[in-house]
């Protein structure tokens, strides 16, 4: 077989490994190192790639003088030793997510960059596999090129697969076998001989063996917070005695702990449960994902006698406690079924339960704790579906009584998450909440949100606060409903169907658990004084109505006379999140700066983890690029123009970003077409792998001599066609979104596949022009490119905090336009590949 196929074929493979590795990394930091988890995994693959580019830029063995075979065959044996390597590493670094919140310090903090240095490592490698094929065979890097994002959209495909079936550990391990393979193939074809070819399969066997006799490959640290009402941090080391159930699927890790070890939550009986309860509670197994957070399962032996008590004596229960029957209850987040259970024992005659866990709902609920829980997901009263709950909503053509969310969403909503963002509770998701209610229906929502007494003295202080950002998922949520009910219906006040509750220090002294009920119909004035008196006997704070209880944030916003009122009042935004912009975070640092002196502001600003990983990752990434090509080009006179080497810098550098931008903008715009987090991520990367694949092949009949005019033409191509998906995306979900799954895939595939076919054709085409000047110019693209794109990745996620996802998508197409005129004082100087001018 030519070399160059050899190569092809092994480009497809590291990169299939790759992109397993990636995602599978965002499952294991979401357990280890909690949030941003995948913002980071991909920055410290992306950092590895870099620092690959830099190290075959910079290195003094010139390439010619090196054997094909040696440069980059052992170089797939190396790369599978190092993934195997990595991923034992990584496993058995002891950190848990809550000791960054709870115990932080250098040591914690020291481990942290380990683990992030360890992942990159196998990124690395692959990286400079990759870089020495490109330049070995730079005349074919449209089809080299082609091969490396084929083997992406393959591996992307694969980790679903792989993950759900071994877990993250495991697929990491079996996704760099094929590369493995390919390397003795050739190895035995060449005849090589050695003892060094044993220490691969060595070490592999070594790895399977160790794990009969220890826990190699799995969470070695977990934690328990100690009561809902009085926290106390600690962590143990946990053994395989300490899991009752366990299961990776590509949603993340779902798992019960056994009784022998200590829970998540310490003698939980309820998330809101009254003080006055002096009943007896069930027995309750406690659900754990992603080791962070908890849904749970009451034993239930098919009659309400002996818990009745128990669920009327709960916060999250007083819709029911106001006389209304509601026959047809939706249960968004149904987890473990206590909400459902509520339903059943209120009368309700159908109750739709929806969860996005597969695994809690097929594994657990139906498998594991069916007994435990009495059938209840197999009650004839009870359908449960398997589905995102904002997606389910909107394809949806059912009215409800009830509409049912308690402790969804928020931080919670996506097990592999890109930006904690909440598309549930946004302005078009609340309309679709109360646009699927009956002509009486009611719609119930509990969440976390900081404390009202915080709130309510930041507004009464002038609107002084030294917080950079807040989390008022209530607040937003309730102006949310405000703004969906009185829009357009001047007759149909928010203060006549709401009322508001809570319970103070639950978890966390600054914060409250919330109740806000909302009622497509007005509450009457018997419904109102049921609630009031529930309250009372239960020890419940009530907001609304504001019966002999301080001015509160809740009531100031019910009964404002406009939002505009509201604006004045607080030193925060209490808008609603929309789609483009699904955060239930406060993200006004314009006006809080106003208030702050400078050196607070600043240090608020960058308390901002995003902010602070962000510039760490930049700067250490910005860093290790510039520092050896400068020396390298400057110090060391490497034979290429100086005046070549900015041109094609700035243009690797713009498309480095924009790519980053464009693909995470359109990732969270995939996802609530799409449903599932894990759907959206891998529609979205298969399609632009997939697309960038063609687009890159298709530039192998580029001529050198109109490669600018015809760079200029693909940014025009892509500049339009993104303007389009721009313009047109909001209609298309709109008119679709209630379509089966499978066709949904297909628009989605659609309308992102000539906008991904285009951003694939730049790479390559800026290589053939960077190889105008040398081949060895090949890996500074790449090192440059993977270090901006790093860059981008954090600045589209503060960019879209801040302005929305929107935002980000046309700053992407402006970088693309910035990269074409980059181009422009490229000046070139054709040289024959071969010609000693060369590396």
């Amino acid at each position: 077989m030519p070399m160059k196929n050899k190569l092809i074929i092994a480009t497809f493979l590291v990169s299939l490994s790759l992109l397993v590795d990636e995602i599978a990394l965002t499952a294991i930091f979401y357990v280890l190192i909690g949030q941003l988890n995948t913002i980071l995994a991909i920055s410290a693959a992306l950092l590895g790639f870099s620092l690959s580019g830099v190290v075959v830029y910079v290195r003094t063995t010139p390439l010619r003088k090196m054997r094909p075979e040696r440069s980059s065959f052992q170089l797939l044996f190396w790369f599978a030793c190092v993934t195997a390597a990595s991923t034992v590493a990584v496993m058995n670094i002891p950190l848990n997510h809550a000791d960054f919140f709870y115990t932080p310090g250098f040591a914690v903090n020291a481990m942290k960059v380990i683990a992030y240095l360890i992942a990159a490592a196998p990124f690395f490698v692959g990286g400079v596999f990759i870089n020495e094929a490109f330049c070995l065979y730079p005349e074919g890097i449209s089809q080299l090129y082609c091969a490396n994002l084929l083997g992406a959209a393959t591996g992307c495909l694969l980790s679903i697969f792989l993950l759900g079936l071994a877990g993250p550990a495991q697929a990491m391990l079996y996704s760099c076998l094929p590369a493995a393979l390919w390397f003795y193939k050739d190895a035995f074809t060449r005849g090589a001989r050695g003892p060094h070819l044993l220490l691969l399969p060595g070490l592999f066997i070594l790895i399977l063996v160790s794990c009969f006799f220890y826990p190699l490959l799995d969470i070695k640290k977990l934690n328990s917070m100690g009561e809902l009402r009085h926290t106390r941090y600690r962590a143990f080391t946990a053994s395989k005695k300490d899991v009752e159930f366990g299961r990776w699927s590509s949603d993340g890790w779902t798992m019960i702990r056994s009784p022998r070890a200590p829970q998540l939550w310490e003698n939980f009986k309820g998330w809101g449960l009254s003080a006055e309860f002096r009943g007896k509670a069930p027995r309750i197994k406690l659900i754990n994902y992603n080791s962070r957070f908890i849904t749970y399962v009451t034993e239930f032996r098919g009659g309400f006698s002996d818990i009745k008590e128990w669920l009327d004596s709960d916060l999250i229960s007083l819709h029911y406690q106001i006389g209304r029957r509601y026959d047809k209850v939706l249960n968004i987040g149904a987890g473990g079924g206590r909400e459902v259970l509520n339903a059943l024992y209120h009368g309700a005659g159908e109750v739709t339960a929806v969860d996005v866990n597969a695994v809690t709902v097929n594994d657990i609920m139906k498998g594991h704790l069916r007994e435990f829980s009495g059938n209840l997901f197999f009650h004839p009263k009870v359908r449960v579906i398997v589905d995102e709950g904002r997606s389910f909503i909107e394809r949806s053509r059912e009215k409800f009584d009830l509409i049912d969310f308690t402790i969804v969403g928020g931080l919670n909503n996506e097990k592999i998450e890109l930006l904690s963002t909440d598309s549930l509770f946004t302005l078009e998701g609340l309309a679709a909440d109360i646009d699927h209610l009956s002509e009486k229906g009611v719609f119930s929502y509990v969440m976390y949100s900081l404390s009202s007494g915080l709130l309510s003295d930041s507004m009464i202080k002038g609107g002084r606060t030294t917080a950079p950002f807040v989390y008022i998922p209530a607040v937003k949520t309730l102006t949310g409903l405000r703004s969906v009910l009185e829009n357009g219906h001047p007759d149909r006040l928010l203060k006549d169907r709401v009322l508001i509750a809570g319970v103070p220090g639950v978890i966390d002294k600054n914060y409250d658990l919330i109740h806000i009920i909302v009622s497509k119909a007005p509450f009457s004035g018997p419904e109102r004084e049921r609630f009031i008196k529930k309250c009372r006997e239960l020890g419940f704070i009530v907001f609304y109505p504001p019966v002999n209880t301080p001015a509160n944030v809740y009531a100031e916003i019910v009964e404002a006379r406009a939002y505009s009122d509201l604006s004045r009042l607080f030193p925060y935004d209490t808008a609603a999140p929309t789609d483009d912009k699904p955060f239930q975070y406060s993200f006004n640092r314009v006006r809080a700066a106003r208030t702050l002196q400078a050196a607070d502001f600043l240090k608020n600003f960058l308390y901002d983890p995003f902010v602070f990983n962000g510039i760490i990752f930049g700067a250490l990434s910005f860093l290790l690029l510039c520092v050896p090509v400068a020396r390298s080009s400057w110090i060391q006179n490497t034979p290429y123009p100086i005046h070549s080497i900015p041109a094609i810098a700035l243009f690797f550098t713009f498309i480095g970003c924009a790519y980053m931008m464009i693909e995470m903008s359109t990732i969270m715009k995939l996802q609530i077409y799409l449903g599932k987090p894990i759907y959206a991520v891998n529609a979205a990367l298969f399609t632009f792998m997939f697309a960038n694949g063609g687009g890159s092949y298709s530039t192998k009949g580029l001529k050198t001599k109109y490669l600018k005019r015809d760079i200029r033409f693909i940014i025009l191509g892509i500049a339009a066609s993104g303007t389009l998906f721009y313009l047109f995306w909001s209609p298309i979900v709109l008119h679709t979104i209630h379509l089966p799954i499978i066709f949904r895939m297909l628009i989605a595939f659609a309308s992102l596949f000539p906008l991904a076919w285009l951003m694939g054709m730049l790479f390559p085409s800026g290589v053939k022009l960077a190889v105008m000047n040398g081949k060895g110019l090949i890996p500074l693209a790449w090192a440059v490119n993977g270090c901006f794109s790093v860059i981008g990745l954090f600045a589209g996620r503060v960019l879209a905090c801040h302005w929305g996802f929107n935002s980000v998508l046309l700053w992407g197409l402006v970088a693309y336009v910035l990269a074409g005129a980059a181009i422009t004082f490229h000046r070139r100087k054709p040289l024959p590949f071969g010609s000693g001018a060369y590396r």
